[in-house]
């Protein structure tokens, strides 16, 4: 099937359980160089290169993600452990880089879950739900609405429970909001994901900015509660 429906991010890969001492190594020196630096916006240039070299290592004798390992390993909750990505809101709200979450469904629906820091201090957190589509190794996402919950995102919650608050239009705990159509929000703003690698506990990837054109990378680990 040439088309396959699917969520947030990445490709190339195989599955851990195959992977050489070696490509066990390099991701792990992936893992810990992105967490160490999760908040480290100073030197992310320097990092991004560091990963580059890393990935391109790990991955120069895996083959291509398939289908199969999509649906094998891309579902389920995931935590951002480092981005290079812009933040394209108002520059007077911060973003907490550690508190950034993702849900995916094996029919290709997604939630991102994050906090945002207000001016007077305040977290708050805000949730997009998103689709994606994927042909080859480059998947096409479509942000689709906004969401907001005035509190911060609670320790031990689970990530899961949280995204189908909104899936499942439950609502208890989010609320619907006017986040802003495209290009003055984020509301049906489409960006090309090429994946990079992808197996049970790790997402790597970039997309460009849909501001800027800067090829941002992702990488997400797996993670179902909030920590």
């Amino acid at each position: 099937m040439k088309y396959i429906i699917l969520s947030f991010l990445f490709c190339f890969s195989t599955t851990a359980m195959n992977l050489t001492a070696e490509q066990r190594s390099l991701k792990q020196q992936i893992i810990k160089l992105a967490g160490t630096n999760t908040n480290n916006m100073a030197n992310r240039p320097v990092v991004r290169a560091e990963l580059d070299n890393l990935i391109t290592q790990l991955t120069s004798d895996l083959p291509l993600v398939t289908a199969q390992t999509w649906t094998q390993h891309a579902t389920g909750s995931w935590k951002q452990l480092w981005a290079d990505e812009q933040n394209n809101g108002p520059s007077e709200i911060g973003q907490n880089l550690d508190r950034i979450f993702q849900y995916v469904t094996i029919d290709g629906k997604a939630v991102n879950l994050g906090e945002r820091i207000l001016p007077n201090g305040q977290r708050v957190t805000f949730a997009l739900r998103a689709r994606g589509a994927v042909n080859g190794n480059i998947q096409k996402t479509t942000i689709l609405e906004g969401f907001f919950k005035d509190t911060p995102l609670l320790s031990g919650m689970s990530i899961s429970y949280l995204a189908k608050d909104i899936l499942d239009q439950r609502f208890a705990i989010f609320t619907p909001t006017n986040g802003g159509t495209f290009p003055n929000g984020p509301i049906n703003a489409e960006s090309d994901l090429t994946f990079s690698y992808l197996d049970e506990d790790l997402k790597v990837g970039t997309a460009p900015n849909v501001y800027t054109g800067f090829n941002e990378m992702f990488i997400l680990v797996r993670q179902e509660i909030i920590p």
